[in-house]
């Protein structure tokens, strides 16, 4: 009984092991470190990002020369950030990106709200203002009474120094919401150009109300703060002597500026400032994403925080080709564009090559912000130009390779102009061959082989061509390309039998996935002739 027990966990465990490697890693084709394939099975596909092809089956490809192959295989080569310990953080768009002068240090997190303001008010103003707000003392520092007193300082009044008292302050204010309320509603003054910062705490007279108070009893209602902007624009207009013909501020503007606003920094980089399915705020504001980044960074917001992946605003504005917007960040990064991610070390460079949105990376470079890019490079970094257009990444990948993955032909010549160097490999022993035939585009392919010179039948370290690439990703013209290419120029590397089997593995594991599409057939199509030669 004990043993059929032992033999039932056993063939559970190794369900559950297989089953999990089957969600991650399909079967792969693989190859000795000498280029050497022993084709003895049908297999499946996986290839990385990086335009390599693993394994993740010692039993599919053996090599005669090689007596620690299994061994090698069955070792974790991944790079050491792909290597899951532990649930990885939520990735949500703006959650990092929407706090208003937060505090990440615990500096405040012992500070009672009396020990705080005694540093501003005396203790007497302090306990008078608690009087006319009771709930003042109770308040948490470092979530509320610390971001207000910044925002104070270094958006109201412009002044960093302790001498708040001189000022009026209502205790009411300690208690509005700032991100929510009081900043989005305070940028929408600074962006109708009407009474903001330190004018709102200028009384007329003697006998007039202080704007500031008005502007916290209305901003928290948006008909009564509407109600506030018209007649602070009517009293404006008749200051100019221009009251006629005033435009008046509507609601739904004002509703439209809060959802923008509160989109946060993230979304407006990434010319994400609406929902694709709800653009209605855009027809009631005309406001463009590099003015709302300005405002959202005056108000607050934090330019120099990264996302869940180590990933910098410049980045992500590179990424999505907005010049504007990546002009008003470089300001704020000590590296300018010497800046890099956390997770792979690569440059802005390497983004505005690729091209990238918040639901895709690789979506085609932006030549006209390289360009920009490498024209400031030599007057304002420490960097020339051509270094910058050779850095690399963590796993050697250069600008040039990703713009060739990402079918970018004007941005592949730019690099090419400024000197990229074309023949180095990455970690893998992938050179810009490889990417572009993964990346798809013939025009790209062509260049680079007729007019820079690149070979297109060199294997990276797995022994695997670009022409296997091509086939992977399904890139009909390329494959069709590059075996006419190695008829004609009679190439010795083409590996084209290895390529007919990959064509026919990749057909059958299609077979078993009624779900994808029919460009595998297509690709074995290309070697139909040779179709049935194949075991």
């Amino acid at each position: 009984m004990s043993h059929c027990i032992v033999a039932f966990l056993f063939l559970c465990s190794n369900f559950i092991i297989h089953s999990t490697v089957s969600l991650l890693v399909p079967p792969i084709l693989v190859g000795n470190n000498k280029g050497n394939l022993h084709p003895t099975t049908t297999i499946g596909l996986l290839v990385a990002i990086d335009g390599t092809i693993t394994t993740g089956d010692a039993s599919t490809y053996l090599s005669n020369e090689d007596e620690n192959f299994v061994q090698h295989i069955d070792t974790d080569r991944r790079p050491h950030e792909q290597r899951t310990k532990g649930p990885r953080t939520a990735r949500r768009l703006n959650h990092p990106f929407r706090h208003l002068y937060r505090s990440t240090s615990d500096y405040y997190h012992n500070v009672t709200a009396f020990e705080y303001l005694t540093q501003f008010y005396s203790e007497t103003r302090v306990l008078d203002m608690n009087r006319t707000f009771p709930p003042l003392l109770e308040l948490n520092v470092s979530r509320h009474i610390y971001p207000k007193i910044r925002f104070l300082q270094e958006t109201i009044i412009l002044d960093n120094s302790k001498s708040l008292s001189k000022f009026d302050i209502p205790p009411q204010y300690f208690g509005a919401r700032l991100e929510k309320t009081i900043a989005p509603r305070h940028a929408f003054l600074v962006y109708q150009n009407l009474t903001h910062g330190s004018s709102l705490l200028r009384r007329e007279d003697a006998d007039s109300n202080l704007p500031f108070r008005d502007f916290l009893v209305s901003c928290r209602k948006t008909k009564r703060f509407c109600a506030l902007c018209n007649k602070w624009r009517k009293e404006q207009g008749g200051r100019n002597h221009v009251t006629s013909d005033i435009e008046q501020i509507t609601s739904k503007q004002i509703e439209a500026f809060d959802f923008i606003f509160n989109r946060g920094l993230m979304a407006a980089t990434r010319n994400e400032m609406v929902q694709e399915d709800n653009n209605w705020p855009l027809e009631h504001i005309n406001i463009t994403s590099t003015e709302i980044i300005k405002l959202l960074i005056q108000h607050g917001a934090n330019p120099l925080e990264r996302d869940v992946r180590g990933t910098t605003l410049l980045h992500w504005a590179a990424g999505t080709g907005n010049l504007e917007t990546f002009k008003a960040l470089v300001p704020f990064f000590p590296n300018g564009f010497l800046e890099k991610t956390e997770r792979d070390h690569s440059s802005v460079l390497h983004w505005a090559s690729a091209g990238a949105n918040g639901r895709e990376f690789g979506t085609g470079g932006h030549c006209h912000l390289c360009q920009y890019i490498l024209s400031q490079c030599d007057d304002t970094t420490a960097v020339s130009a051509k270094d910058l257009v050779n850095q690399l990444t963590k796993d050697g990948n250069s600008p040039l390779m990703w713009a060739a993955w990402s079918k970018s032909l004007d941005t592949v010549k730019l690099m090419v102009r400024y000197c990229a160097k074309w023949d180095i490999f990455n970690r893998n022993g992938c050179t810009v061959a490889h990417w572009a035939a993964s990346g798809g585009s013939l025009e790209v392919c062509l260049y680079l082989a007729d007019v820079v010179g690149v070979n297109f039948f060199v294997p990276n370290h797995a022994g695997n061509t670009p022409l296997m690439h091509a086939i992977a990703f399904c890139r009909l013209d390329v494959v069709s390309w590059l075996r006419k290419r190695a008829a004609l120029l009679e190439e010795e590397n083409s590996d084209d039998t290895i390529a007919k089997q990959l064509a026919v593995d990749f057909a059958n594991w299609n077979e078993e996935q009624p779900g994808d599409d029919q460009r595998r057939e297509q690709v074995l199509e290309l070697f139909q002739d040779d179709y049935w030669g194949i075991n």
